[in-house]
């Protein structure tokens, strides 16, 4: 019980590490639907072997719901319905060895925590398409089962028929590989424990009941909003506010579209880029960034200690920059802005009124 509790805390202290946008990639926070197929192995009082299951194997399926909260931590919602089988040879009254055995079906509905232990125990890396990782999770099953004949009717309880309930605890291992940005293809083991000894309708031996299950699967990325790195002050060593100079500036017309702040007095001095994302910890390349945020032209990309950043443009002219900058919020990047260059060098952030 102190593992079990343990295990399911993990989610909690890995959700909280992975709640800085910084550590987590344009790629989380989607959505994916699928569905796995596969044997289900039943251990209990009527499995004739307890590690190599010979007459207790059935087919299951699933549906599920995956969310993925950041780069490491999932949640899954899923509907399985599989069969079950047992048989055990035994001892009758007269002295002669038959057959103890079983059949049924349940449904299981559960939610589960998946843990990516590939981005875990190293850094997440744009281009990867395997990951092993882990679950657990809470669910609750509904069965149906019946003797196929009872040995010892005393043991048994006493009913052809019978259905039941209980809570699930399923726990596994699996690996994942994507295909390519929409399709992923898996394999899991996951050992499900029944809090009932009622699943084969024989009590005796087993405390709770076990149901194995091999699952390969599928599933389809549905998509959600990437998560960007906003702009902190606190990440430039530059000042945010426009430098203006002492001389005067020249007297040129203001757009009557959009006001902007007061401006550099020599504003020929300075070359405006478009910055459009940000990231700490993660080397994307700008080819990468370009093609993620379908961006029609050349993305550059400047390297500080771990901090990337990356921007679109190069114009001597502060009005070429604000229409470039609309542009990309059309795109649906909406944390851009304008940084001024002087001599090369970044110099500082341009605001708007």
């Amino acid at each position: 019980m102190r593992f079990l509790l343990f295990v399911l805390f993990i989610p909690t202290m890995l959700f909280a590490q992975g709640s800085d946008k910084e550590k987590v990639s344009p790629l989380a926070r989607n959505w994916y639907v699928g569905g796995t197929l596969g044997p289900d192995f039943y251990y209990g009082d009527l499995n004739e072997s307890k590690f190599l299951p010979k007459k207790s194997v059935s087919v299951a399926g699933s549906l599920f719901a995956h969310y993925h909260i950041n780069d490491v931590v999932g949640l899954r919602f899923q509907l399985l319905i599989g069969g079950l089988n047992g048989s055990k040879p035994v001892l009758n009254t007269e002295g002669t060895t038959v057959d103890a055995a079983f059949s049924g079906l349940f449904t299981e509905f559960n939610v589960n925590t998946t843990i990516n232990f590939s981005n875990l125990f190293s850094p997440h890396k744009p281009n990867r398409h395997f990951f092993v990782y882990g679950t657990v999770g809470l669910g609750y099953a509904v069965w149906f089962s019946k003797l196929l004949n009872k040995v010892y009717p005393s043991d048994s309880i006493n009913l052809n028929t019978f259905v039941n309930s209980a809570v699930v605890i399923p726990a596994g291992i699996g690996a994942i590989y994507n295909i390519n940005k929409k399709l992923q293809v898996s394999v899991e083991w996951t050992f499900r424990t029944f809090f009932s000894d009622k699943v084969d309708n024989t009590v005796g031996g087993y405390r709770f009941d076990i149901v194995d299950y091999l699952a390969f699967g599928f599933s389809y990325n549905l998509g959600g909003k990437p998560v960007k790195k906003k702009p902190n002050v606190n990440d430039y060593p530059y000042p945010v506010n426009p430098v203006v100079l002492s001389q005067p500036a020249p007297v040129r017309p203001r757009p009557q579209v959009e006001t902007v702040a007061p401006m550099p007095s020599v504003p020929d001095e300075y070359v405006y880029k478009v910055q459009i994302c940000a990231f700490n910890q993660h080397n994307y390349s700008a080819d990468w960034i370009r093609k993620h945020y379908r961006v029609n032209q050349p993305v550059s990309r400047e390297q500080e200690g771990t901090m990337s950043r990356y921007t679109v443009g190069d114009f001597s002219n502060m009005q070429n920059a604000r229409v470039l900058r609309d542009e990309m919020v059309k795109l649906g990047i909406h944390d851009v802005f304008i940084i001024a260059y002087k001599d090369g060098i970044r110099h500082h952030t341009v605001t708007t009124e």
